[in-house]
């Protein structure tokens, strides 16, 4: 990991580290944790979104799938999701990349064509998978949410009951964190 400043004659290296030695948590710790700390939000961008599609129900969780690849084939996700009956546990709502318009538009046709309840969001900006995933997760009426890459295609039919159940199981609340290094 390393940490660079953006100066006039561009990124300025400041210190870097390894993230696998045993000093980096200390350095984690005492130097990048402050500074994101007092960062606060002033890092995090918040995307805007709009509604194309609203799936005028509801369900005890959401399963949020983003849409960024052009060329994505959205007829498989569609045809599985349909086809196992996941919208009887979970409210599929597909996050889309302005980018991906035309893979948006197909995947509007094949809502209606399978009739699948759905919602179907479009950022406001170009977005990553992970950011997709944030606006599903901010969109979401629940705090129930099944978060599911486009390119896995689940085997069982009851999977997303099953998840449904497993998030009922737990006490309490359950907080990830995940730490994306480019």
């Amino acid at each position: 990991l390393s940490v660079a400043i953006l100066g006039r004659g561009g990124p300025r290296l400041l210190t870097s580290f390894d993230i696998h030695k045993p000093s980096a948590t200390a350095i984690v710790a005492q130097h990048l944790g402050p500074l994101f700390h007092a960062a606060g939000a002033a890092l995090k961008q918040v995307v805007g979104h709009r509604r194309l599609r609203e799936s005028g129900t509801s369900r005890p969780a959401a399963l949020v799938v983003p849409v960024v690849d052009p060329k994505l084939r959205t007829s498989i996700i569609v045809a599985g999701l349909a086809r196992q009956q996941v919208a009887a546990a979970a409210i599929p709502s597909f996050v889309c990349c302005p980018s991906a318009a035309e893979a948006t538009q197909g995947l509007l046709r094949e809502l209606d064509f399978y009739g699948l309840a759905a919602d179907v969001l479009v950022a406001e900006e170009p977005v990553d998978a992970c950011a997709a995933l944030e606006i599903g997760a901010r969109a979401s009426a629940t705090s129930k949410l099944l978060l599911l890459s486009p390119h896995v295609h689940a085997l069982m039919p009851d999977w997303a009951a099953r998840l449904v159940g497993a998030l009922d199981a737990v006490r309490g609340s359950v907080q990830l964190r995940a730490v994306r290094l480019d």
